[in-house]
């Protein structure tokens, strides 16, 4: 038996969701539904973009999860919730675009992919793309505040916000020019991103001004 299987409890509730996270796991298992997330000004969205926002109801837990098309090849999760009972969600991840994620709050969330398994830390910064299909499992326990941001981002809109900068070699072969390889980096979060990493958790921003 694994490490990670011995960590599942008895109690744990077992979500199966492929293409999605916890989420879509969440809102199909308990028939949860996302809502039109309406800013302060009432911004209508353009055809381009789109902001779902679900809210989790006291029996399930506390907290939303957010996720936002803000243009084409760029999409925003964020994440501030807390479960009553130990969750475990399971299922096939297609391959993935370049993913630029932020934990920042969550020790004990752990996760068991095709190729490795392992838990989370907080305040990590991570850079990856993962060009096949893999089966993913993670385990989110009860009581434990989960808050991050993850953007998926297409290549090309990735470079286009590089411009003159540099990426080290290792990552700039594995992001563009050997993209059927997986690549991972990750390093803590850098003290200068914490309020930006704020504001896009911010509700009340919308849209373009996000």
């Amino acid at each position: 038996m694994s490490d990670f299987s011995r960590h599942i409890p008895t109690n744990c509730i077992s979500i199966t969701q492929d293409n999605g996270d916890v989420m879509r796991g969440l809102a199909n298992h308990f028939d949860l539904r996302f809502s039109n997330f309406k800013s302060a000004d009432n911004q209508v969205q353009s055809k381009t973009s789109s902001d779902h926002l679900l809210e989790l109801p006291e029996s399930i837990g506390s907290g939303w999860m957010r996720h936002m098309v803000l243009r084409p090849g760029l999409e925003i999760i964020a994440l501030d919730f807390s479960l009553k009972q130990p969750t475990l969600t399971k299922g096939l991840q297609s391959p993935t675009l370049i993913e630029l994620g932020f934990w920042q709050d969550g020790r004990d969330v752990r996760f068991r992919f095709t190729f490795g398994e392992g838990v989370t830390q907080p305040n990590q910064a991570a850079l990856s793309t993962i060009p096949e299909s893999y089966e993913s499992e993670f385990l989110y326990p009860h009581d434990e505040r989960i808050r991050g941001v993850r953007l998926s981002i297409e290549p090309s809109v990735f470079q286009s916000w590089l411009s003159d900068m540099q990426l080290p070699e290792n990552l700039k072969q594995g992001l563009f020019e050997q993209p059927s390889e997986m690549i991972a980096y990750q390093q803590p979060i850098p003290t200068a991103l914490a309020l930006p990493l704020r504001q896009l958790q911010n509700t009340q921003w919308h849209g373009f001004m996000h």
